[in-house]
């Protein structure tokens, strides 16, 4: 027997606005970024990101295992400090932001890359 009354009830819309917890994960992550960031600039991996490359081959130029490359240059998009292409074979590749190769790659004369490692100590 279903009652004649039901009542509604309403959820809240999951773009209503910013979850609770989420200044406690911003703050994990920036770590995650800074440590991330941090690593990269130690192995000067921004150098070879002037041009495209495929994680396959970073990997081989840095003497790095494919898999985490792959994984670790996606936090490094996920920051937006590279860019991101698939060709038709379905093969990744990145490259530095053009706004920030200057910066980041540690064979320009502009480059901010000692500063920043400073900073994270």
């Amino acid at each position: 027997m279903v009652p004649e009354h039901r009542e509604k009830l309403t959820f809240p819309s999951p773009l209503a606005g910013e979850h609770a917890l989420q200044p406690c994960w911003d703050r994990l992550l920036a770590g995650l970024d800074a440590d991330a960031l941090y690593v990269a600039l130690e192995t000067k991996m921004f150098v070879p990101l002037d041009g495209f490359v495929s994680v396959q081959q970073l990997a081989e130029h840095l003497s790095l295992l494919p898999a985490y490359t792959g994984y670790f240059l996606e936090v490094l998009w996920s920051m937006s400090l590279l860019e991101r292409k698939h060709d038709a074979s379905g093969t990744v590749s990145y490259r530095t932001r053009a706004e920030l190769r200057p910066y980041l790659n540690a064979d320009s004369p502009h480059y901010c890359g000692d500063a920043l490692r400073y900073r994270h100590q």
